[in-house]
């Protein structure tokens, strides 16, 4: 089932989703942020309203070249997503990321998150 058809079937079901309870409140559009710092923050404020704990490196000057802007963890689930504008493009190194951290699948997910994927992205962190 596609995000778009668990947000369609939330909604006509009263908003509930099969053990996760109702789906907090939140638009299902987004105003195009400035940059991606404004995205970023929007995303981390709905995702801790969900329960999600969220960690990001600050200064990554030091570390691994091209790691995932975001790490969200929450029950069993840990997801893993990179957030660009509209027209934010992947550098070959966060390309290498997506491929190794998409083909570990189970528990580990992994999103290229725009903000244009609002409702996708509320629908990941129901």
């Amino acid at each position: 089932m596609t995000d778009a058809e668990i947000l369609a079937w939330a909604a006509r079901d009263g908003g509930i989703v099969r053990g996760c309870g109702p789906i907090p409140s939140a638009p299902t559009v987004i105003d195009e942020p400035k940059d991606e710092k404004a995205f970023m923050a929007a995303v981390v404020k709905e995702a801790e309203k969900r329960g999600w704990m969220t960690y990001h490196t600050y200064r990554s000057l030091k570390s691994e070249r091209g790691f995932p802007d975001r790490v969200f963890v929450r029950g069993q689930r840990f997801i893993i997503a990179e957030l660009k504008t509209e027209e934010g493009v992947l550098s070959a190194d966060q390309r290498t990321w997506q491929e190794a951290l998409e083909a570990v699948g189970g528990n580990v997910e992994y999103y290229l998150w725009r903000p244009s994927d609002w409702a996708a992205i509320m629908a990941a962190l129901a």
